[in-house]
């Protein structure tokens, strides 16, 4: 199994973080849309908010309570539903046109498509949300919109 290519591999740019930080002018006064962000106090679970650490403390006690029902009944199954469910479709009807893990029911093997689960990773704000098959490929179908 091959690994996933790398932006370059892929035809898509990749840049050095100075090569972004020269082509910056930061000479360049803030616009005031942009101060006034700046300037905003943090109201909910972002870093710097007054309930910052009992949140995180809350999220360490709940992931930890997921890893321990996972080392005694196995892996913890999460739905996906709305936007997460329809980006995760599009993704695998396309994703199994190609993927040397599906079989179109030719074969002796059972027809499984994009396999190796689903990736959540809890932060301050919501749950990112990542689909992997076992070939490599992945896609991020995180509702952004509803954290």
């Amino acid at each position: 199994m091959s690994e996933t290519p790398n932006r370059k591999e892929a035809g898509r740019p990749s840049y050095t973080l100075d090569e972004l930080l020269s082509q910056s002018d930061f000479s360049t006064p803030r616009t005031e849309e942009e101060q006034a962000w700046l300037d905003m106090v943090p109201v909910g679970r972002e870093f710097g908010s007054a309930e910052f650490d009992e949140l995180e403390r809350q999220a360490e006690a709940e992931m930890s309570q997921i890893r321990d029902s996972e080392e005694e009944s196995g892996p913890v199954n999460f739905d996906l539903i709305g936007d997460e469910l329809q980006k995760y479709q599009s993704w695998n009807a396309e994703h199994n046109k190609t993927c040397p893990y599906y079989d179109d029911g030719s074969s002796p093997a059972p027809k499984i498509g994009a396999i190796g689960g689903r990736i959540t990773f809890p932060t301050g704000v919501g749950t990112i949300v990542v689909v992997r098959c076992a070939c490599g490929e992945e896609i991020n179908v995180t509702d952004f919109d509803n954290w």
